[in-house]
């Protein structure tokens, strides 16, 4: 039980930020295939 209290936390951490890593890779790809930068110029 100790030991899913240890992975079970890094396990949810590793998942959501490598979502996010995927997300950004996607639409960078997209926004690239646009030939667009990649983020608006009222962002920057």
């Amino acid at each position: 039980m100790a030991l899913a209290a240890l992975f079970v936390p890094g396990w949810i951490a590793w998942s959501l930020i490598s979502l996010w890593f995927l997300y950004r890779i996607v639409k960078g790809m997209i926004r690239m295939n646009d030939s667009r930068p990649m983020e608006p110029k009222d962002v920057i």
